[in-house]
């Protein structure tokens, strides 16, 4: 199943003993920067597994299969219930397996994970959870917290993020110590 995926432009830092992820996005990007793709995860009611939708089908046999999908869901997923989504769980003893849900099995109102990987066709698996968006700012000499930039919207909008502004050029060291500095 080919899983729809945001293009962003920038480094992930992954945390050396936890495994999370940072994303940090430079101010001007290079022009042959490699690209990042990010995922956002719906979460199943009750287990609270993710769930990274490849596609979804209305009441109607309606198939959406692009990153608008997940603005979709969100806004009419009360009127559809038993709309299909068909993609990817992440279940804790078996990892990423196939699976096929109805919205009402979704809880709509939370907030989405998100996950990077280096190729638009990776599997799930080899995707990295994100819960940090850094934007390199010249004028910061130090990691602080700052609000999602308007022009990150949907489904930005709704993922489980913390942004900060960042020093340019900031390493994966500096940026999990500044982090683990924030009171």
């Amino acid at each position: 199943m080919n899983l729809p995926a945001k293009k962003v432009v920038g480094r992930l830092l992954t945390h050396p003993q936890s495994g999370e992820g940072a994303v940090v996005i430079p101010e001007s990007p290079p022009a042959e920067a490699n690209p990042l793709f990010l995922r956002f995860a719906l979460v199943l009611q009750g287990v609270e597994w993710p769930l990274l939708p490849a596609f979804v089908l209305d009441d109607w046999g309606h198939e959406r299969r692009k990153l608008s999908q997940l603005t979709w869901i969100y806004e009419n997923g009360d009127f559809f219930p038993r709309a299909e989504i068909f993609g990817y769980v992440k279940k804790p003893q078996e990892g990423w397996v196939e699976t096929q849900t109805f919205v009402r099995d979704l809880e709509l109102m939370g907030r989405w994970p998100v996950y990077a990987y280096t190729n638009k066709t990776d599997p799930p698996d080899s995707g990295i959870r994100v819960r940090y968006m850094g934007l390199e700012n010249e004028k910061t000499a130090q990691t602080v917290k700052t609000k999602r930039p308007e022009k990150y919207a949907m489904p930005f909008t709704r993922a489980s993020l913390r942004w900060f502004d960042v020093p340019p050029g900031i390493d994966g060291d500096a940026f999990w110590q500044s982090l683990s500095e924030m009171p």
